[in-house]
């Protein structure tokens, strides 16, 4: 199993997927076991395509190493074979997608984020601590708030003094 916790697969990502290389060496692997026929094959499984990866290049590679290496894909309740080139034409189809998804949400969110801009609306919630400025109904500027500011500081001062959190939550 390999997990990689909480990084993007987008192109967008500002970390390197840290599990790819252990990924190739598992395909290599598998493949070693075939050819000396300690196992008759191997299957690489995954909750769906689009957690493999969302860039066309990477799962075409990826598509390549299961076709080299003779490991059947299986995701979304199919098992697919990548020297089949139905399979392969599926699997590049929901890469497409998968890269496709992301992207689409990225795009909607950016324009978003500009329409609220424009219209002086704050980006995100008010954070603890702090409250909203406007200046003729838009947002100029976030300054501490006189009723939890205080609050928010001595959180801050004591956690900087290495304080356990439990105490500082506590007292």
């Amino acid at each position: 199993m390999i997990d990689e916790g909480a990084v993007g697969a987008t192109r967008y990502a500002r970390k390197d997927r840290p599990g790819r290389e252990v990924l190739r060496q598992e395909l290599a692997a598998i493949a070693g076991r075939v050819k000396r026929g300690e196992v008759p094959g191997g299957v690489w499984v995954n909750w769906s395509s689009s957690r493999a990866n969302r860039k066309v290049g990477d799962m075409a590679e990826l598509r390549e190493l299961c076709a080299e290496f003779g490991v059947y894909w299986y995701y979304g309740g199919v098992l697919y074979d990548m020297n089949d080139p139905d399979d392969r034409k599926r699997v590049a189809q929901d890469a497409v997608e998968d890269e496709h998804a992301p992207e689409r949400n990225r795009l909607d969110s950016m324009r978003a984020l500009a329409q609220n801009f424009a219209e002086g609306k704050p980006h995100g919630p008010e954070a603890f601590g702090f409250q909203i400025v406007y200046q003729r109904g838009r947002a100029v500027r976030r300054v501490p708030c006189p009723q939890n500011g205080p609050i928010f500081r001595e959180m801050a001062r004591r956690a900087l003094n290495m304080e356990p959190t439990y105490q500082i939550g506590v007292g």
